[in-house]
């Protein structure tokens, strides 16, 4: 289970090279020619035990083509027959209200941002299938080119372990915020335990040795303390990124993904990644898709499984929902079960994983917490959730008003204050609502028309909100209201 047995299959020194770094506003070509500037050293956080320090130098000697191209895969870990049958006690009830954080568009001049149509089959019958599972996959430069959002958000992790150069997969996953595996920031082999943090780098939309944006060096880190406890149900980990020295944030490049937390464990999902082991060689980002398969109940949230046949490298790499649309991310490329090569098993995004990004909040991490209206975990007394193809979660909740209403549980935040809250509706005519905070009084408000019930507005206003969860009701006792997609508190 650890993760260095690679170094038999690719061991080679790695180069040292002195380089003079460049301004990163010159960055276009080979990743070797510069790294994000900062005067401040990385930290490394786990939750709920925080560590910190000086931990990556202010400038790191950026990886050169060669080093890039020769790296060493760090290790998919196989999880043996004896571990994946020790418990059967695996949890798959959500944790909590279905949450999401949505996606980010890159700036007009960079990523250029483009609309995928791909079909999604029939839901299975059966939520775990028989294995081999069934599944599609290709090679993404066959059909796009990385540089096209969303694939853009995608992209390959160098970092050192001595002498030697490893890589890893993850996906950028806010403004200045990456997700991928914990794995691929913290080591549990005894030979090597701890953070991996030694010249430590992201190349979005890598292809080959060639990083059209260059490498970005990390301020941050941070996993899950059950994972740096050896619980392998949360292999997942936080990166935040310095900006370039002109202030700009690696999203406004690439575009970030967005999340999706306690959702439904059975999806359509696609999982993107750089694998290197044989067949495939790390220098070309690969595509599974196909539903969830399978629940690994040997760990509690139990694991999802897919098919798919990546390899060494492929760590770290997202599952992402619709993509192409709402971008979602909701697992990582973690784990292989003895006996299912066909098949990769990534952690669940239930609330540890939300507390990892929400604990970001006002570091360069998520800001954000979006709230569907259709979630289970809402009230809904005579409202009715109904289709939208436009809305985040292609539903919405509607027939809100006289008498009926809508409210929001569990709405969270980390200490009493005024938040901004954002109200995404739809409505074909103007329309008012009042909303109630907690069981408050009601704060009235009018609703443009949106331009038609398929159409998505928003409004903003700042409330007062309790620290720890709230509820929000939308009502009209004298009329209806409009439609509500979903609630976002910044």
């Amino acid at each position: 289970m650890y993760y260095y047995k690679s170094v038999a299959y690719r061991l080679r020194l790695a180069l040292v090279l002195t380089l003079l770094l460049t301004s990163f506003s010159s960055l276009v070509g080979y990743g070797d020619r510069a790294v994000a500037q900062s005067d401040k050293p990385a930290t490394v956080t786990s939750l709920p035990s925080v560590s910190s320090g000086p931990i990556i130098p202010k400038n790191p000697t950026p990886f050169t083509r060669e080093e890039m191209l020769n790296a060493i895969p760090a290790d998919l870990p196989t999880i043996s027959a004896e571990e994946a049958a020790a418990s059967s006690q695996g949890r798959i009830e959500p944790e909590g209200p279905l949450v999401t954080i949505p996606a980010l568009l890159p700036n007009p001049d960079g990523a250029r941002v483009i609309e995928l149509k791909q079909p999604e089959p029939s839901r299975p019958l059966l939520d775990n299938q028989p294995y081999p599972f069934a599944y599609n996959r290709f090679d993404v430069s066959n059909i796009n080119a990385y540089t096209d959002y969303p694939f853009s958000t995608v992209g390959k992790v160098f970092y050192n372990v001595g002498s030697l150069v490893y890589a890893c997969s993850a996906s950028v996953s806010g403004q200045h915020t990456l997700v991928t595996a914990g794995h691929c920031v913290y080591s549990h082999d005894p030979s090597r335990p701890g953070w991996l943090t030694d010249r430590w780098v992201f190349v979005p939309a890598y292809q080959s040795g060639v990083a059209p944006w260059g490498q970005w060096s990390p301020r941050e880190f941070a996993t899950t303390g059950e994972f740096l406890n050896n619980n392998w149900a949360y292999d997942v980990a936080i990166v935040i990124l310095f900006d370039r020295v002109d202030g700009r944030s690696i999203s406004s490049f690439t575009g970030s993904l967005g999340s999706e937390f306690n959702g439904d464990r059975s999806q359509y999902e696609v999982s993107l990644g750089y694998p290197e082991a044989a067949p495939f060689t790390g220098g070309r980002m690969m595509a599974s898709y196909g539903w969830k398969a399978d629940d690994d109940l040997s760990v509690s949230p139990a694991r999802i499984g897919m098919g798919n046949d990546m390899t060494e490298g492929a760590s770290g790499g997202p599952w992402v929902l619709r993509l192409g649309t709402s971008n979602l991310v909701n697992s990582v490329n973690s784990v292989k079960l003895a006996g299912k090569p066909l098949a990769m098993y990534g952690p669940y995004f239930g609330d540890s994983v939300m507390n990892l990004y929400s604990n970001h909040n006002g570091r360069g991490g998520v800001a954000i917490t979006s709230y569907e209206a259709e979630s289970w975990s809402n009230t809904l007394n005579g409202a009715a959730r109904g289709g939208c193809s436009s809305c985040s979660g292609g539903q919405k909740v509607g027939w809100i008003g006289y008498g009926n209403s809508l409210q929001f549980n569990n709405v969270w935040v980390p200490s009493s204050g005024s938040y901004q809250l954002t109200i995404y509706y739809a409505t074909g005519e103007t329309r008012n609502a009042s909303l109630s905070l907690n069981g408050g009084g009601p704060i009235p408000r009018t609703f443009s028309s949106t331009g038609g019930w398929e159409k998505v507005g928003s409004y903003v206003l700042i409330i007062s909100l309790n620290a720890g969860n709230n509820t929000i009701r939308f009502y009209n006792d004298g009329g209806w209201t409009p439609d509500i997609d979903r609630i976002i508190v910044n």
